[in-house]
C-alpha cells in the first residue's frame, strides 16, 4: 500500500481534534510527517506524545516535497496564504493545501460518530 504523507498546520480546537483521528491511521497507509503549532495546545502536546516531528512553517516548506498534502487547520486566511506563497516561492507544485472544508469530508468518510469541530468563522480555499 502507497503511503500518503501528510502533515497538519494548526492544533487548536479543530486541529487537535483532526490530529487525534489521524494518528489512528498510519495503519491503513496515512503517514503524519510532522505538525506545525506555536502555542502549548492540547493538540502539540499529543504531537509530543506520539512522537510527531514539530516544526515551523518554514521547516514544513523545506520538507514540503516529501509531502502530499497540508492540512490547513489554523481558520487563519493569513497563514493560508503565507502558506500558499511559500510553496510557490520554491516552486512547489506537488503539494496540496487542504482546509478545513475538505477536512470536514475526509471526517465523514472517516465515519466519526460525532460532529467535525466548527470553530472557525472562513473555511475556503
Amino acid at each position: 500500500m502507497k503511503q500518503q504523507n501528510v502533515a497538519i498546520i494548526g492544533l487548536g480546537r479543530v486541529g487537535s481534534v483532526f490530529l487525534e483521528r489521524l494518528l489512528e491511521l498510519d495503519k491503513h497507509g496515512i503517514n503524519l510527517v510532522c505538525v506545525a503549532e506555536l502555542k502549548e495546545t492540547s493538540g502539540r502536546l499529543l504531537a509530543q506524545d506520539n512522537e510527531v516531528k514539530i516544526v515551523d512553517l518554514d521547516e514544513m516548506i523545506a520538507i514540503s516535497n516529501d509531502i502530499e498534502i497540508i492540512f490547513d487547520l489554523t481558520g487563519d486566511e493569513k497563514i493560508r496564504k503565507t502558506l500558499r506563497d511559500k510553496l510557490a516561492s520554491v516552486n512547489n507544485n506537488y503539494t496540496i493545501v487542504a482546509p478545513e472544508n475538505v477536512a470536514r469530508i475526509i471526517w465523514a468518510v472517516m465515519g466519526n460518530q460525532m460532529p467535525f469541530p466548527d470553530y472557525h468563522n472562513e473555511n475556503g480555499y
